[in-house]
């Protein structure tokens, strides 16, 4: 019997903790938050006595989450990027497996020396987790997490890749996108609009490069995907660092690489905008009396319209689809693997709450029955095992596609 330590309980902890619920192996589910809603989960209708709520300042209260994280066999966090290099410290000093769906280092960072104290760190800690025996599965959501389990398939079904292009992203159904941005949250916001401004890079010709984070969204470094599934075609901005993920799958040979966010037409001129006025800048500026940077300003300004929430009706679509492109026997051939999934109206979860709260349970119920047992330190979603991983996926209704289908040369996304 095992215990598992949910830290979060906002939109992608309410679908993990459903999902974690319907393993009986687990004895005990301890739900962490500092919200008032924790108080919500005492009161509603589940009636599990195998959860345990608590309300609690996991910052302030540091030694009665070192006796939580002690006592559990798996931490799951889903706190916003801000604490979560503190629980992935916590979790390597308390001994504990920990599964995260975040990044472990700040994207939109700008200070180069920051940047690279940052990766030294996870080095470190990488290290000593290894050395304790623990297993730590960073970036185990949606996107990351879920496109990298679909990427590693997919670069495997090749034996030489010469270009590679993922695609991850949440929106509104046609439908729903009823807004001037035709977008509608169902992540953390702080999280959005850092990506909206965070520098990439991608590798063109053989080598990296790299786009200034005030350049994602200009015309020369997007293009439009066409999905039959759409009428309409999906805009597609940079993101991520292509040659880490060309290092981490080996890609020695790949020419053309890049990761991208999808969102309706009309959304990248809006963010271009944003991003060479300033308005998505972490530096603070004085107005008056008060400080305040411009990216809080954004942020807080966004999240208290209704406009940009669902309905109770409304779906948003979460896309994740991997194209990857070079030869297979000495034959020109193009694998693509796609996942397409929608909001459950009878549930209520979103397609994000889906995608990220349904893998990062799966990662941790890995790692409880020891299917992760010889992954020790801090390992990516590319080590889970694609069959068993895409079987629990299956049986939470969300499948995926493969299509492999000769290629005709071009690189180009």
């Amino acid at each position: 019997m095992k215990t598992v330590l949910q830290i979060g309980y906002g939109m992608q902890g309410k679908s993990v903790l459903a999902d974690l619920r319907k393993n009986m192996s687990i004895s005990e589910i301890i739900v962490v938050d500092a919200a008032d809603s924790i108080k919500d989960l005492k009161k509603n209708s589940l009636a599990d006595p195998r959860i345990t709520p608590i309300q609690m300042d996991i910052v302030a209260d540091k030694a009665s989450l070192s006796e939580l994280m002690r006592r559990s066999d798996v931490v799951i966090e889903l706190m916003p990027e801000n604490l979560t290099k503190y629980l992935l410290r916590m979790a390597v000093e308390n001994e504990t497996n920990l599964v995260s769906t975040m990044y472990f280092y700040n994207g939109g960072e700008q200070d180069e020396k920051k940047r690279l104290a940052e990766k030294e760190e996870i080095t470190s800690l990488d290290a000593q987790a290894r050395a304790k025996g623990i297993t730590v599965i960073k970036e185990m959501g949606m996107e990351p997490g879920l496109d990298f389990i679909l990427a590693y398939k997919a670069v495997n079904e090749l034996n030489e890749v010469r270009a590679f292009h993922s695609y991850g992203a949440g929106f509104p159904e046609p439908q729903a996108a009823d807004n001037a941005l035709r977008y509608k949250f169902t992540w953390s916001i702080i999280g959005l609009i850092h990506s909206c401004y965070a520098p990439c890079v991608i590798i063109e010709n053989g080598r990296p490069v790299t786009i200034p984070a005030d350049s994602l969204f200009i015309p020369s470094n997007t293009h439009l995907l066409k999905l039959p599934e759409f009428e309409e075609p999906l805009e597609c901005s940079p993101c991520g660092e292509s040659d880490t993920i060309a290092k981490l799958f080996g890609l020695e040979k790949v020419n053309t690489m890049g990761r991208y966010i999808t969102r309706w037409p009309g959304h990248n001129a809006f963010w271009n905008v944003m991003a060479k006025t300033g308005f998505l800048s972490t530096q603070p500026i004085k107005i008056g009396n008060i400080e305040i940077s411009p990216d809080i300003f954004c942020i807080e300004l966004l999240s208290q319209q209704e406009q940009f929430y669902y309905k109770k009706d409304e779906r948003d679509v979460a896309l994740l689809r991997v194209d990857v492109r070079g030869y297979k026997n000495g034959k020109p051939q193009k694998v693509v693997i796609q996942i397409l999934d929608y909001r459950d109206i009878n549930t209520g979860f979103t397609a994000m709450q889906r995608t990220v709260g349904f893998t990062a349970s799966i990662g941790a119920q890995l790692i409880l029955d020891g299917t992760l047992s010889a992954k020790k330190g801090i390992i990516s979603p590319s080590d889970v095992p694609f069959d068993r991983f895409m079987d629990e996926l299956k049986k939470r209704g969300i499948v995926y596609t493969m299509k492999l289908e000769d290629w005709d040369g071009n690189e180009r996304p």
